[in-house]
């Protein structure tokens, strides 16, 4: 039976206790869903499945809002540190919405415990207000001195109330879209004198055509920067072998896969456009030349778990490390005063010396 059908068998008795059922069911379901979640990121399921991120495949496969998959994925992350979440959730003693103003001040250990405690049975706006209270009496669990006490919020929670670099973006008619946003002073500074330089072609600082120049000119140094993308690309000289890869090849890449992420999951194509990267098919370790052939774009998530599955976790994690120590010795011999092409030949020859799991303080 449908809901539609269930509806028109309801009658007025029967209405507030069936509702009553269907609350405790859907909060049932609700910190099943978050619990399912936390598995779900842990094990990295969904990566292999082929999605970059835990969001595209709530909204995606899920078919949940932007909203409500955000919702459900910081309470699934607030919850792998305090599984007591879930059981909040379950009871009805915490909504979503109330782990979402909760999520990004819980902590590890007791400070976040002691928050979880505080937030049962509140509202979201109670809670909020909570965790932006400068000082803010709670009641302590336990006996002893300690029952009872004050905790400074503010010095643990300093920007409660401030999501810089939050973008909220809401349709509101036929190809428009609202923007909201909170940036810092000196970017206000530089869009107001943007309208004020521009005001012999747009006197009404219409600020439309200015954020629309300005992201042209940032995307197009941007795919430039990443894609070797220009209006007039010089030709490629096959018979020089470079380290990296030359601009040409990029470009021809990105030209192929559209600056998508080509990664092949066990249900689909990832897709992604989100920090894709240039990847080698077959590895530059085990002899992969720079070509068209064997590059492909992929996003920064596929990228290491396709070189997780090719080497294994242990060898990339020497392999990180060996890049950081690099960069570290690197940093250190251009301090000392040797010039950049000379530092990073000493630095490479000495690591060759050291071996592949050699550190900055074996140099040392």
């Amino acid at each position: 039976m449908n809901a539609r059908e269930f509806v028109g068998r309801l009658d007025r008795g029967e209405v507030i206790g069936s509702l009553d059922v269907w609350v405790k069911r859907e909060r049932d379901a609700t910190a099943v869903i978050v619990a399912h979640l936390v598995v779900l990121e842990r094990e990295r399921i969904h990566i292999d499945m082929g999605y970059a991120s835990l969001f595209s495949y709530c909204t995606e496969r899920l078919g949940y809002s932007r909203d409500a998959a955000y919702k459900r994925i910081r309470a699934a992350r607030a919850a792998e540190d305090h599984p007591e979440v879930i059981d909040h959730l379950e009871s009805g003693e915490l909504s979503l919405s109330g782990v979402l103003a909760l999520a990004k001040h819980l902590t590890g250990g007791e400070v976040g415990k002691e928050l979880l405690e505080a937030s049962r049975k509140k509202s979201t706006r109670e809670i909020e207000a909570m965790v932006a209270t400068e000082v803010r009496t709670l009641p302590r669990s336990g006996s002893g001195p300690r029952k009872s006490g004050t905790v400074r919020w503010a010095a643990r929670f300093p920007d409660a109330n401030s999501p810089r670099g939050e973008l909220r973006m809401k349709a509101v008619g036929d190809e428009l879209v609202r923007i909201e946003m909170v940036v810092a002073t000196s970017v206000a500074e530089k869009l107001e004198r943007a309208r004020d330089i521009d005001r012999h072609r747009n006197p009404s600082g219409d600020i439309e055509p200015i954020l629309d120049e300005a992201l042209d000119l940032f995307v197009a140094g941007v795919e430039k920067r990443k894609h070797a993308v220009v209006d007039a690309p010089r030709a490629r000289n096959e018979e020089i072998e470079t380290e990296t890869v030359p601009a040409a090849v990029r470009r021809a890449v990105h030209d192929r896969d559209g600056g998508r992420c080509t990664f092949e999951g066990t249900e689909r194509v990832c897709g992604e456009q989100a920090f894709v990267e240039f990847d080698h098919v077959q590895s530059r370790a085990r002899g992969g030349e720079h070509s068209e052939e064997n590059g492909a774009e992929l996003c920064g998530v596929h990228n290491r778990r396709k070189a997780e599955l090719e080497m294994g976790t242990d060898a990339i994690d020497r392999g990180r490390a060996r890049t950081q120590t690099e960069r570290d010795l690197l940093s250190a011999m251009v301090n000392l005063g040797y010039r950049r092409p000379e530092a990073r030949a000493r630095t490479r020859e000495a690591l060759d010396k050291l071996g592949p799991d050699s550190s900055l303080e074996s140099l040392c």
